[in-house]
Order: structure tokens, then C-alpha cells, then sequence
């Protein structure tokens, strides 16, 4: 609630300053899930990292069940082996499954960089877009909708942006392929 007051005052403040400067003040709004909905790169990117966690889900329950399954052979045998035995048996698979673990969580971290870094370019190439269609529209202050309370769908610049974006980040989206083939996710899970 904090930021939203915090919003408003900036675009109230601006707006009052530009009134005092200018007869015309030109704002504009853009919806910014509106455009990540309608991103072919967004949602290939998107279906690409759901792809990726569901195949660490994946190995995550299978190395996990065949973990059980040596915990539970030792249990049984358990009465057979010396207690020496027993124990360094435990030992190991214990450390196996903490290798496990410290596998699995680089590989979620592998995965949650490259989102991050997609992220970032999209971002950067989206703000691109709407700054240039800002400047040929002389538009002082471009908000997203999801700070607007109500807004004429005449200021609404999200159709153009749209376009643009998705023109201008099929190039940019070439790095979602050149990271995909990094293969940080096709490591197997021992």
C-alpha cells in the first residue's frame, strides 16, 4: 500500500509539474501482463522453464524413490550386518543423499538464473519499446495499468507496444535458444 501511495504522489507531482509547464500534459498506459500474454517469446520462454522443472520434478522423485528403496534394503538387512556394517552403509547413503540434494539444488539455481536472465532481456527490450513509441508520440509519462484506477482506452498505447515488442524480440529471443542449449538441465541426477 506504501508503494502505491508512494506511485501516485510521483504521478500527481509530475503531473502538476508539467501542467505548470506545458498547456498539455500527454500520458499514456500500457498492460503490461496484456503484452507478456500476447509474447510468443514469453510464452515459449515460459513453456521452455515449465518443461525444465517438470523434468527436475522428474528425477527429483525418482532418485528420491530409489534412495528410499536402499534406506529401506538396509533396514531389512539390519539383524544381518555387524553394527560397524550397518552404520557405515548408513553413512554412505546418507552422503549420497546429500549429494543428491546439493545436485538438485544447483540445478534449480541454474534454472532460476536463466529465467532471470530472460527476464532481464525481455525487460530491457519492452522498456525499449515503449520509450521510443513515447518519444513519437511526444508522451510525457507512459504508467502500467496496474497502478491506474481508471484510465480512456484512447491513452492506452498496449496494442502498439504489443506489436512492436514482439517484432523487435524475435532477435533478442535468440538467447532464449543459445541458453536452452547451455545444458544446465540436461545433467543426470545420479
Amino acid at each position: 500500500m506504501k508503494t502505491l501511495k508512494t506511485l501516485l504522489l510521483i504521478v500527481i507531482t509530475t503531473f502538476v509539474y508539467y501542467n505548470g509547464h506545458s498547456s498539455e500534459v500527454k500520458i499514456a498506459t500500457v498492460d503490461i501482463n496484456k503484452i507478456m500474454d500476447k509474447s510468443p517469446a514469453y510464452n515459449e520462454a515460459k513453456e521452455i522453464f515449465n518443461k525444465k522443472i517438470q523434468n527436475l520434478q522428474k528425477e527429483t522423485l525418482s532418485s528420491t524413490e530409489n534412495l528410499y528403496k536402499q534406506y529401506e534394503d538396509l533396514d531389512k538387512k539390519r539383524n544381518v550386518l555387524s553394527l560397524k556394517e550397518y552404520n557405515h552403509r548408513k553413512n554412505e547413503l546418507k552422503g549420497k543423499e546429500e549429494k543428491l540434494q546439493k545436485k538438485l539444488y544447483d540445478l534449480k539455481f541454474d534454472i532460476d538464473m536463466q529465467v532471470q536472465e530472460i527476464q532481464k532481456v525481455m525487460d530491457e527490450k519492452l522498456k525499449e519499446v515503449i520509450k521510443n513509441i513515447a518519444k513519437e508520440k511526444k508522451l510525457k509519462v507512459v504508467l502500467s495499468d496496474e497502478i491506474i484506477f481508471y484510465r480512456d482506452a484512447s491513452i492506452d498505447i498496449t496494442d502498439i507496444t504489443i506489436k512492436r515488442f514482439n517484432k523487435e524480440i524475435e532477435s533478442s529471443f535468440k538467447i532464449v535458444h543459445k541458453i536452452n542449449n547451455k545444458n544446465y538441465v540436461n545433467k543426470q541426477i545420479n
